[in-house]
């Protein structure tokens, strides 16, 4: 990039930087009840020397860098939260870099201003959850897989795939995109045949190199070789609180020891999740109660869980499908977000009781001042919201792709799409329609959407390019004699 390029980056980061500053000094620490201290005890229990040991379900970046925003600014959640808006700052001069290789300077313009604003994204930013982090490590890794096409494209792969491992260790799902990403960079590679394997190769290499640490920590630790579990109270929670259409009181225990060929310990267990099932949502309760109930270890309970709600989407499979599809489209035009709903959460019983003792010193109500300062902080996310152009950035996102598959210089840009959409189906086939899980693909959707203009001015630039051929004819006909 010119010097011009970095200029219009730099400006849309202290944009961005500006925002989230006037936010941060306004608002309380946002938290969810049960997530944000999974992420956050693992984290301080670091900081005060205890140990650090996440449950099976948390890979360990995103408590680490909590820990790292303890260890800088103390034990106050204020800390990280700085970080993570510096970080969103640093994603929106990324978005633009990012957009820059692919399109043009104005479509970069457009999109880094579009995250520098997202008022979307400056709420993860001042929460207790990963995917402010993931948003950043997502763009990053992306940018460097342009890289492909350059001199050294190996290294950038490699870089690209170090990256993309990182991502794997602040959300597990992302390990999930390495083969797309390899087959995609791969492709884009302007080398020859075998060079592609390499290229390719070294995504997948500099991925699992990331990754495999932990993944033989979690073995020898959990028994279950893996990034993080989670998977089996995520799909029930998929199919029991987001789809009410299954019915899992048609399976009860039925068949049950020879379905699973494991002890009566076991089986007790499966019969003892259906009848909760019968009674809450709540899966992460249920797994709870897995555990001190019948002592099944973190990696026995998702396990059972994970048969449980497997079993029930084999049942009804295109129903699966069918609501599957519409989460994705749903959760891609977005919806509004309450921010009085998690303003004065900290200071709730309930949160003191689910974080304890150790960690209560970080909890508390928003102060007088904050409180007055509730319509200006609401202000500041309403400067660019999502869900108000929904249908239209999904409109410019089916455009931009169709751009980067119809124009060969623009089809690099086929990576980022296919990532957000693989990203999105992910989601909601495994978890449900969470809007944070939308968030941390926002830069990559406003990349695509942004191309999406791209195609619009190549089309008129076409049909401007036509119109000359007529100049030279007389505008009428003279008149036969």
């Amino acid at each position: 990039m010119g010097r011009r390029d970095l200029l219009l980056g730099g400006g849309i980061v202290l944009l961005g930087l500006a925002l989230r500053l006037a936010f941060f000094f306004r608002a309380p620490p946002l938290l969810v009840l049960r997530d944000s201290a999974s992420y956050a005890l693992p984290a301080l229990d670091l900081v005060q020397g205890v140990g650090f040991d996440p449950e099976l379900k948390r890979p360990p970046l995103y408590p680490l860098f909590l820990a790292t925003g303890f260890w800088f600014f103390g034990e106050d959640l204020r800390g990280p939260l700085l970080l993570q808006h510096l970080l969103g700052a640093l994603g929106a001069g990324l978005t633009y870099a990012l957009a820059r290789r692919l399109w043009d300077r104005p479509a970069a313009t457009l999109a880094g201003l579009m995250i520098a604003l997202s008022g979307d994204l400056v709420f993860v930013e001042h929460s207790i959850m990963a995917e402010a982090l993931l948003s950043v490590l997502l763009v990053a890794a992306l940018l460097a897989g342009t890289g492909v096409r350059s001199a050294r494209p190996i290294r950038w792969a490699l870089l690209s795939g170090v990256l993309l491992g990182l991502a794997a260790l602040t959300r597990p799902g992302a390990l999930a995109l390495a083969p797309l990403l390899a087959l995609t960079l791969a492709w884009l590679a302007p080398v020859p045949r075998h060079g592609r394997l390499l290229v390719g190769g070294a995504l997948l290499v500099g991925c699992l190199g990331t990754v495999l640490p932990w993944m033989v920590r979690n073995q020898v630790v959990h028994g279950a070789f893996t990034v993080a579990g989670g998977s089996g109270e995520a799909l029930i929670s998929r199919t029991r609180r987001h789809d009410r259409g299954f019915g899992f009181d048609a399976y009860v225990v039925r068949g049950d020891a020879a379905h699973l060929k494991v002890d009566d310990r076991f089986t007790a267990a499966r019969g003892w999740v259906y009848r909760q099932l019968a009674r809450t949502d709540e899966a992460e309760l249920i797994f709870r109660g897995l555990q001190r109930e019948f002592g099944l270890s973190q990696a026995e309970a998702d396990r059972l869980l994970r048969e449980i709600a497997l079993q029930a989407i084999r049942h009804d499979a295109g129903r699966y499908l069918l609501v599957t599809a519409r989460m994705g489209v749903d959760l891609f035009l977005g919806w509004d977000k309450s921010l009085r709903g998690m303003w004065d959460t900290a200071g709730k019983p309930k949160f003191r009781d689910e974080w304890g003792e150790r960690a209560a010193h970080v909890l508390g109500p928003p102060s007088a001042a904050q409180e007055r300062e509730f319509p200006t902080a609401q202000a500041l996310l309403n400067f660019h919201e999502h869900h108000r152009a929904g249908g239209l950035l999904l409109g410019l996102f089916l455009l931009g792709t169709a751009t980067a598959l119809s124009a060969a210089r623009f089809r690099p840009a086929l990576s980022t799409a296919l990532v957000v959409v693989v990203s999105l189906a992910m989601s909601v086939a495994l978890a449900g329609p969470l809007s944070r899980y939308r968030v941390s693909v926002d830069p990559l959707i406003a990349v695509v959407a942004v191309g999406g203009l791209v195609g619009l001015r190549e089309v008129g630039r076409s049909l401007l390019r036509a119109k000359p051929l007529r100049r030279g004819l007389p505008r009428r006909l003279p008149a036969p004699r």
